[in-house]
């Protein structure tokens, strides 16, 4: 904890013909990273397989898709298999694929025909409906005659009309909505001409059935031919809702299968080979070594390994339960680089508890409380990044209930307000100079924290002199200042004689390195860790400015009930609840912006060198079928 686990950096030899075996073993463990060797494949090593093995994953994608949408099942129940080969896996799924899509892929082409079919008929009903009591061959055009049938907007109808009444006859006909039904009639010579005017006026020709038949006649047709249609698409869903059942479980973990062979056959490209053996190089974590060297040794017992411990290692965070999802807060600015110090568990101390001052209500921090306890019984069992955000939703909700009652605050005063008077500790809107003292204070322990860490990791470093120039002297500085302030004579004149001492020594040390002008200008960087400082008064601004929004919902509510007549109580409710939902909302997202800012700006320049590269495991990620043992 504090830092990430020590990486070895492992070369391997071992029998060329044993490649596909160790990839399979190291795979299924996950104890490294494959690193990109310098040495070429043998060219028999082609992504010939990854090609093949992409089609049929989109082919498993395709059948996954069009049974999900017929599939009942809201939860699916593990896949058992067994562990196989590259080449087993392609060619099992190429034959599970192509038996499933011979019972699929008809009747999914056949039920986008109904659909299509009974769109069309639909949208056709609604047309014909529109169409005058006449025989719709009356509408057919002749020889001589064009007639146009079509919809029109209502408000470019009289346009259209005046436009063409030279040339043409325009019958117009039932009206739906904002459009109208339509037919012009004119001469063949004219109609090139007409349907450009048409056109240009949003006129969208028809085709309707031309029959000897009114279209009322027509559309009892259609309603037969609909109900045909939708007894057909009924029994061709239930064969597919059938078949969900039988193969939708199946041609996921085939998918999941495919993934799994891809990562294989594209970790191939990481070897380095010769005629007789290969050559892998992966990152192993200390602690998962044994491991490796197992996987190796099931695999064969003719290999060669070199272990050494490099710079450029990737990172592996290694930290507590409690600490571990506040991984994701580090992971926001930059992951340490290897061997540096880890600040995830600092952050998971004082995030939450900067959210609470920032909150400060009790009850606030109850309905978060409550809301990581939901998410963890619900999202966190299918995402772990909802696992991650519900817990640490819990801490910042149990941070908040302990400052609420530090602040007395429960709902702002609500509970005063009808009568019960609960103990007061400390009350932020009336005593501001000892809630700016509280949070001065541990905003100093923050950043004296980080300071401490820096001078730390640079001695360790064997950077001795950057650790004075750029911890050393602040830490004194800060000492100092708090000498001065307690209050006592002898701490007061040793804060003075400390602050000259260490303002010389910095003048001194950046003149050394940079020159007397630098040196001099370096001494007014004091001013910036006392703004620094005074930057924590956000906790207090924000905690202050909390409760001043809950005092004025409790204002308005208890104002509504007395003054407004009949729905006074009703009206009383609804700002309540609008009011404190808009109060906890928008003030927990201002409690962890202002969170991050101070551990990013203030505390992190202190000491933090990010930029790490993140270990990731080569490892086979099921989550729908499970290999039997």
């Amino acid at each position: 904890m504090g830092r990430p686990l020590t990486m070895n950096h492992v070369t391997l030899f071992f029998p060329e013909n044993k490649v596909d075996d160790l990839i399979f073993n190291l795979h299924n463990i996950g104890v490294c990273e494959l690193k990109k060797s310098e040495h070429k494949l043998p060219e028999k090593y082609s992504q010939e397989n990854v090609i093949q093995i992409n089609s049929l994953i989109s082919r498993a994608n395709n059948l996954s898709e069009i049974l999900s949408c017929h599939s009942e099942k809201e939860k699916h129940n593990p896949f058992r298999t067994k562990a196989k080969s590259n080449n087993e896996t392609i060619e099992n799924s190429e034959k599970r694929i192509s038996a499933i899509e011979s019972k699929i892929l008809m009747s999914d082409h056949e039920l986008k025909s109904i659909h299509e079919k009974l769109h069309e008929l639909r949208s056709l009903a609604g047309i014909m409906k529109m169409l005058p009591d006449m025989r719709t061959d009356s509408f057919e055009s002749t020889e001589n005659v064009v007639r146009i049938p079509g919809l029109i907007m209502k408000k470019s109808l009289k346009e259209l009309v005046s436009e063409t009444k030279d040339k043409a006859v325009l019958l117009e006909s039932g009206k739906k909505g904002n459009m109208a039904f339509a037919c012009v009639i004119c001469l063949c010579e004219d109609a090139p001409l007409i349907k450009k005017t048409l056109n240009e006026h949003g006129f969208h020709e028809i085709q309707i059935p031309l029959k000897k038949k009114k279209p009322s006649e027509i559309i009892d047709l259609m309603r037969e031919e609909i109900l045909e249609l939708e007894e057909t698409e009924s029994s061709v869903g239930l064969v597919l809702k059938k078949n969900a059942s039988l193969y939708l479980d199946e041609i996921r973990a085939i998918h999941e299968e495919l993934c799994i062979c891809r990562e294989r056959l594209s970790a191939l490209r990481m070897f380095g080979a010769s005629k007789s053996f290969s050559i892998l190089e992966a990152w192993v974590p200390e602690r998962e070594f044994e491991l490796f060297e197992g996987a190796v040794k099931e695999t064969t017992r003719l290999y060669y390994i070199e272990s050494t411990e490099r710079d450029d290692a990737p990172t592996q965070l290694n930290n507590s339960a409690f600490a571990k999802p506040f991984e994701a807060i580090t992971r926001l600015y930059s992951v340490p680089k290897y061997k540096r110090f880890d600040p995830t568990m600092i952050i998971a101390v004082f995030l939450p508890l900067f959210f609470g001052f920032m909150l400060t209500d009790f009850v606030y921090g109850m309905i978060l409380f409550a809301a990581s306890v939901f998410i963890y019984f619900t999202a966190a069992r299918r995402s772990s990044s909802a696992a991650t955000f519900g817990h640490i939703l819990m801490w910042f909700g149990v941070s908040t209930m302990i400052l609420g009652i530090v602040f007395s605050s429960y709902f702002g005063d609500f509970w005063q307000r009808i009568g019960l008077n609960l103990p007061v500790v400390i009350d932020s809107m009336k005593q501001v100079l000892l809630t700016l003292g509280i949070v001065l204070s541990i905003g100093t322990l923050h950043m004296i924290t980080g300071l401490v860490i820096g001078f730390r990791e640079n001695v360790r470093n064997k950077r001795v002199m950057k650790a004075f120039t750029e911890q050393g002297v602040w830490i004194v500085f800060v000492l100092s200042i708090l000498c001065m302030i307690s209050g006592v004579s002898f701490l007061r004149i040793l804060g003075l004689v400390v602050l000259v001492t260490d303002t010389v020594l910095q003048l001194f040390f950046v003149s050394r390195e940079s020159g007397f002008i630098s040196g001099l200008l370096s001494v007014f960087g004091f001013m910036s860790y006392v703004g620094d400082t005074f930057s924590y008064a956000r906790l207090m601004a924000l905690g202050i400015g909390t409760s001043g929004i809950s005092l004025a919902v409790n204002f308005m509510t208890f104002l509504a009930m007395e003054k407004v007549p009949y729905a006074g109580v009703v009206l009383a409710v609804i700002i309540f609840i609008i009011g404190h939902t808009f109060n906890i909302v928008m003030n927990s997202l201002g409690g962890f912006i202002h969170g991050l800012r101070l551990h990013f700006l203030e505390f992190f320049q202190k000491f933090y060198e990010g930029g790490g590269k993140e270990y990731r495991a080569f490892e086979a990620q099921r989550k729908i079928t499970e290999v039997r043992r």
